[in-house]
């Protein structure tokens, strides 16, 4: 994703490619990748046969995607703060944070008790993951 920009589907950049082959072919009993072309490319690039998980996918970020924040902002100045302040909006017309939250920790529910996994995927779903999970843990 070009800096300052709503995610879309993109080519993994060249710097991340390296760095991922560069760690050698990772052991693990399961992986999965998200359906994105970059989280494709770098599960291919550590040597990762990982089948595409949909619920580990990138916010839809709806009429929004690839565009820069800053454009967002001069358009519709009020949607991104709504956004942000309330996790239930969805002013791009696409899928809400809660909802991408729900989705990460439906995944989380669908795997507990698997054996030790790798993950590649975007980077939404990875800063909400350990939320999921600790909100689990004190359930």
């Amino acid at each position: 994703m070009p800096a300052g920009c709503f995610p879309a589907d993109e080519d993994a950049n060249a710097a991340s490619l390296t760095r991922a082959a560069a760690s050698g072919s990772v052991e693990a009993p399961v992986a999965w990748a998200a359906p994105g072309r970059a989280a494709r490319q770098t599960a291919a690039a550590m040597g990762l046969a990982a089948p595409e998980i949909p619920a580990l996918a990138e916010a839809d970020c709806g009429r929004w995607r690839g565009l820069p924040y800053g454009r967002v902002a001069l358009e519709e100045p009020d949607a991104p703060a709504s956004r942000l302040a309330d996790p239930h909006a969805a002013p791009h017309g696409g899928e809400s944070l809660s909802a991408l939250a729900a989705r990460v920790a439906g995944r989380l529910d669908a795997v507990r008790g698997e054996p030790r996994a790798v993950v590649v995927c975007d980077g939404l779903p990875v800063r909400l993951a350990p939320p999921a999970a600790i909100c689990d843990a004190l359930r």
